[in-house]
């Protein structure tokens, strides 16, 4: 989970999966939906409600197209070698929270960790 400019694991998937209950990344932040809607996030397996998850509609998928839009300047006048290096990092920092992610995906979907949402 970010604290500051830096990502921690947080391995306690409930925890984090109410850390990011209700809320959308736009723009680089998490952000409720505009109208405040969510919808319940149930794990299939136990039948239990584990978060909530924001509702986008219009007004956000329209936040989420101007923040790419506003992205797409800056991002273009890359060289091939930056944005080669930008997404080496995204790849690095995925890996990194690899298990972290593993763990919310079981939570999510009611799978296995070991042979379902590591892989």
């Amino acid at each position: 989970m970010a604290t500051g400019n830096t990502l921690t694991p947080l391995l306690e998937p409930q925890k984090l999966a109410q850390q990011l209950s209700g809320k959308m990344l736009i723009d680089g932040a998490l952000t409720p939906a505009i109208s405040g809607k969510t919808f319940p996030v149930v794990n299939p397996s136990t039948g239990k409600q584990i978060a909530e998850a924001a509702f986008g509609e219009k007004a956000d998928v329209d936040a989420a197209v101007a923040s790419a839009a506003k992205a797409q300047g800056p991002w273009a006048k890359l060289t091939a070698r930056q944005r080669g290096k930008a997404v080496a990092d995204c790849g690095r920092l995925l890996n990194e929270h690899v298990e972290e992610l593993g763990r919310l995906v079981a939570l999510e979907t009611g799978k296995a960790l070991r042979t379902e949402s590591r892989v």
